[in-house]
């Protein structure tokens, strides 16, 4: 969730040292990171609570526990990352190269931190069809826009690893269709 691409620890360890090291680093990843996560599973459960008596319940049910819990699981990475990382990042700025590195390799390289990061974007992905298809089914909002979050999440997480364009253009549509289906809630729910 930074606004700009962080150096490769692998090729240019003291230009990550120096960018994990700022302010900005740290506010984006406690406020869009950490912050976004409670903001999805907040719009996960409302609209998982939206759509429980429509006919597509079941599958916002599943979509809503699915997408919530993948923001749980994920926000441990993001407090890697907000917190782990800067310490190492100050380490080698302050002349512990090796030790930098290493720990910082012994974190990313890990198994467990894989198997995390795998968890949550599949349920993450999963979370996000079922939610998706569920709106649209239902008739929550225009149906592109739930189809949109649907494809958009799944394009986001698995797309913008190969092209870095793709998380900018995935992410924008994920924020236009939550908008959307935002809109959509609190106006049907006005109206009732």
């Amino acid at each position: 969730s930074t606004l700009t691409a962080q150096p490769d620890f692998d090729t240019d360890f003291e230009g990550y040292a120096r960018y994990i090291t700022t302010t900005p680093f740290l506010l984006s990843h406690l406020l869009a990171s950490i912050g976004g996560a409670a903001l999805g599973c907040v719009g996960a459960v409302a609209l998982g609570v939206h759509l429980a008596t429509s006919r597509a319940a079941r599958m916002a049910l599943w979509g809503m526990a699915a997408f919530a819990a993948s923001q749980v699981v994920t926000s441990s990475v993001f407090g890697i990352a907000a917190f782990f990382q800067p310490a190492v990042g100050r380490a080698y700025l302050e002349g512990e190269q090796a030790v930098a590195r290493a720990i910082n390799s012994e974190v990313y390289d890990a198994a467990e931190v894989f198997a995390v990061v795998g968890v949550g974007i599949l349920l993450m992905m999963a979370g996000a069809v079922l939610l998706g298809w569920a709106a649209a089914r239902a008739g929550v909002g225009p149906a592109w826009a739930g189809v949109l979050f649907a494809v958009g999440v799944p394009v986001f997480a698995v797309g913008g690893q190969i092209f870095n364009i793709v998380h900018t253009v995935a992410g924008l549509a994920i924020v236009i269709s939550s908008a959307v289906l935002a809109r959509a809630v609190t106006a049907s729910r006005v109206a009732v």
